[in-house]
């Protein structure tokens, strides 16, 4: 009777200091990637019709919602703690539109599916994440494989692939945002330029 008192009692204590043992919690966010900068320049002589944003697509591993970072040559880590507020592929997508709003490469700009429209433009997001391979030195690589089609007979104007790796003041979720804006914003500078005259 005295060993199963003792025995009761110990579990009591235990389950006591478990509960009494608390981790603070991790902080987490939900970031954007931010608007296109306001110096975009507009064209002077838009080319006619209207281009629609099709389908953008983000590949394994990159397709979750939580950021991405490369911690060496073959290991991905998801950090689930801070990640896009929206899905990646739909906030890359509105970045997109806002930037070709702004810039006018077409008469207008459609973002809503569904809608008739002379072209469309549609991407596969092939890299995405932060590299921390060297500490010192964080960067945001944004790899994007860019189609422009022709949305009466489906023929590809346009196949394009861009690259961006941008040096990170930290390795932050802010400075990994900022990054990918940056990247995003200098392909679509190069983009716009080899839009083919209609």
């Amino acid at each position: 009777m005295t060993i199963r008192w003792i025995i009761v009692l110990l579990l009591a204590v235990l389950g006591g200091c478990s509960f009494n043992t608390t981790q603070p919690a991790r902080e987490t966010g939900r970031f954007v990637i931010p608007e296109p900068p306001a110096d975009v320049a507009a064209s002077t002589t838009p080319r006619p019709g209207a281009l629609r944003i099709g389908r953008f697509i983000v590949t394994p591993p990159f397709d979750v919602r939580g950021l991405v970072y490369r911690t060496d040559e073959l290991r991905y880590q998801a950090d689930y703690y801070n990640e896009f507020f929206a899905t990646p592929d739909e906030s890359i997508r509105s970045r997109v539109a806002n930037y070709l709003t702004k810039a006018q490469p077409y008469e207008s700009v459609i973002l809503a599916e569904g809608l008739n429209a002379s072209y469309e433009i549609r991407a596969t997001i092939t890299e995405l994440y932060g590299d921390i391979r060297t500490q010192a030195q964080p960067a945001a690589v944004l790899t994007i494989h860019w189609y422009l089609l022709r949305t009466s007979s489906g023929e590809v104007l346009l196949d394009r692939e861009y690259s961006e790796h941008v040096l990170l003041p930290d390795g932050s979720p802010e400075a990994l945002m900022r990054g990918f804006g940056s990247g995003l914003y200098r392909m679509l500078n190069l983009l716009v330029r080899e839009f083919p005259s209609p």
